[in-house]
């Protein structure tokens, strides 16, 4: 077989041998292009109304970066999140100032209405760091008594719990009594400084 009679190779023999994948990668690729760089938030809702391109996940990420995308579009994108990818995208440094202070209000929002072994999952996932992001919120009964059977995981955790104005009177006392605490002057003291440690473990 010579050179001419070869089967073509390489981008186009794709377009011959499946045109629907093609069209498919095309479409993928155009989406993407336009999370990434479009300069008009209209442009960039017309992206996140079509279903092709928003269960891209990199569309997803791309349109998170991109400091023009509208409100609307970061919180519909984060609404599809687990607390502690919401978490994340508080921090990232991928994402705008803007579009942080839009995952911090979703966050609280969330954790609000959350179950319980959501609000502990996040707690626990991310050593408490998620903790300074809700201040002004609280701990409903049944999430101090998932913390409080699960037990302090790390040193980490228990700083931040100690510096959580919201952590309960039980819950101090809790950690007061665990091992990891028994044997660390430093969590001990953070602990019995916070204002709702119990007088008679002081």
């Amino acid at each position: 077989m010579n050179e001419a009679d070869a089967p073509a190779r390489g981008p186009a023999s794709l377009i011959v041998r499946d045109p629907a994948r093609s069209l498919a990668e095309l479409r993928r690729a155009y989406g993407r292009l336009i999370a990434a760089h479009h300069r008009n938030p209209v442009g960039l809702e017309a992206v996140a109304a079509r279903s092709a391109f928003l269960g891209d996940r990199e569309v997803h990420r791309l349109l998170l970066r991109n400091n023009q995308s509208p409100e609307t579009i970061v919180r519909r994108l984060l609404a599809a999140r687990t607390l502690p990818q919401i978490f994340e995208s508080c921090q990232s440094h991928d994402l705008p100032e803007r579009h942080r202070h839009t995952a911090r209000i979703v966050l609280r929002s969330r954790f609000s209405g959350a179950s319980p072994d959501e609000r502990v999952h996040l707690i626990l996932t991310t050593e408490g760091r998620a903790l300074g992001t809700l201040s002004g919120l609280a701990l409903d009964g049944r999430s101090v008594a998932l913390l409080c059977a699960r037990g302090p995981t790390s040193a980490l955790l228990v700083e931040n719990l100690a510096s959580w104005p919201a952590s309960p009177p039980v819950l101090i006392a809790h950690l007061l009594k665990q091992t990891l605490v028994r044997q660390s002057p430093t969590l001990k003291l953070l602990l019995r400084r916070h204002p709702n440690c119990p007088r008679s473990t002081s």
